[in-house]
């Protein structure tokens, strides 16, 4: 089996756009998931009763499949990014959440209480404070989310491509010219060629 590497060359275009397509919707999903997890996390980490059931239920969405998912989205959003983004977003939760609760349980009590003693308010010490210290923790959980989200955006994009897509004008100047199925000219075909006759004798044949 031989590689054609000039291929890679003559669709350098479409590579481009393929690959930032498919970043943007992965960056996205873990931009969103991050919004969402941070109040989470402090939510959980400040009253615990809620700690269980917010793991839990991220937990339990993680547990869905990604294809079903997607499907069951498609009533709501179509076949548009915005099923992938929505879909990529609940799976980044279980591990945003997770790691953001235990980057902020492990600032040390010391050192929030020293905080305190000063005067900071708990907003300022959780900005300040607490978010600093937890920063290595929670990039670790981003680091993991974007690697997930980059690998299931395939899944995501796979029912997109399932859909027939409109043909492409021809790039020649005669639409017989182009190859029958080629990517540029799908639906060309040569011209059918038509017999002259007269009223006084029957058509010829063109078989």
């Amino acid at each position: 089996m031989t590689v054609d590497w000039s291929w890679i060359g003559d669709h350098t275009d479409d590579l481009t756009s393929l690959t930032v397509s498919h970043l943007q919707a992965a960056m996205t999903a873990v931009f969103l998931g991050l919004l969402i997890s941070l109040p989470l996390a402090v939510l959980a980490h400040r009253v615990r009763p809620l700690r269980g059931f917010l793991l839990g239920l991220s937990n339990v969405l993680f547990t869905i499949p990604s294809i079903a998912i997607f499907v069951l989205l498609l009533p709501v959003s179509g076949l548009t990014r915005t099923t992938t983004v929505i879909g990529l977003t609940v799976y980044t939760l279980v591990v945003l959440l997770r790691n953001a609760v235990e980057g902020l349980d492990s600032v040390p009590a010391k050192t929030k209480e020293a905080a305190k003693a000063m005067g900071t308010r708990p907003l300022r010490t959780l900005l300040t404070v607490e978010f600093p210290l937890a920063l290595p923790v929670i990039f670790a959980g981003v680091r993991i989310a974007t690697v997930m989200s980059i690998s299931l955006v395939s899944v995501a994009t796979s029912p997109r491509r399932t859909t027939r897509p409109s043909p492409a004008p021809c790039r020649t100047r005669s639409p017989w010219r182009c190859r029958p199925g080629s990517r540029y000219c799908p639906t060309a075909r040569p011209p059918t060629p038509t017999a002259s006759w007269s009223p006084g004798r029957p058509p010829a044949s063109t078989a």
